[in-house]
């Protein structure tokens, strides 16, 4: 990296120097965040191992990685699987890949993850993907704009499907996002055929013993 330049200690960290850059050069309606151009263009200008490539794949089992190239010069290319349905996952598992290249490239030289490491975000066992899962909250959802976008409304379904519009992100993850910071007492259930596959509380309603 740069001399002189310290580099942030968790994933979060990096996302707020990232998204204070973002915001003084594009502005507040910067979103979504091109994922792919913020990729190339920081690594390429503060490193000396960049991102050189960005591109679909068929990952079977996997929604993304990371990988050191073998050949030339020290570079890396993240990689999605093509297959993914939703447009919103593929930009929420290219941050998650550029969070492990920012925070992890120097204790591994390849990276994959799975579904189950986009979504759980507090695995004792995986507190690389936890890291990687948060930067890229973050940097896609920033807290202060996500609040602005929901200030004095009453939260429906319909105004969180904006904001995951706006991010360009899965209303998943937006849901996700507003639990974190959330006043609210409220619980996200992931259910498929009457069976509760995860789900998320709110602080709030965490404290008022509101989990499943």
């Amino acid at each position: 990296g740069r001399t002189g330049m310290t580099e942030p200690s968790s994933g979060i960290a990096w996302a707020n120097r990232l998204t204070r850059m973002l915001d003084q050069v594009l502005g507040p309606e910067r979103f979504p965040v091109d994922v792919t151009a913020l990729a190339l263009d920081y690594s390429r200008q503060c490193f000396s191992d960049p991102v050189t490539m960005v591109k679909g794949e068929g990952l079977r089992g996997f929604e993304g990685g990371l990988f050191r190239s073998h050949k030339g010069k020290a570079a890396w290319s993240i990689v999605y699987n093509s297959a993914l349905p939703v447009r919103g996952r593929i930009k929420f598992v290219l941050a998650h890949e550029f969070g492990h290249y920012l925070r992890h490239r120097h204790e591994l030289d390849e990276f994959l993850c799975s579904q189950r490491d986009m979504i759980e975000w507090d695995r004792e066992d995986q507190a690389r993907e936890t890291d990687a899962n948060q930067f890229a909250s973050y940097l896609l959802m920033p807290i202060a704009d996500f609040r602005r976008q929901l200030a004095g409304q009453t939260i429906t379904l319909d105004g969180l499907a904006h904001g995951a519009e706006r991010y360009g992100v899965s209303l998943t993850a937006a849901i996700l996002k507003w639990l974190e910071f959330t006043e609210e007492r409220a619980v996200l259930v992931i259910a498929r055929d009457g069976f509760i596959l995860w789900s998320r509380s709110s602080e709030p309603a965490l404290r008022s013993g509101a989990y499943f």
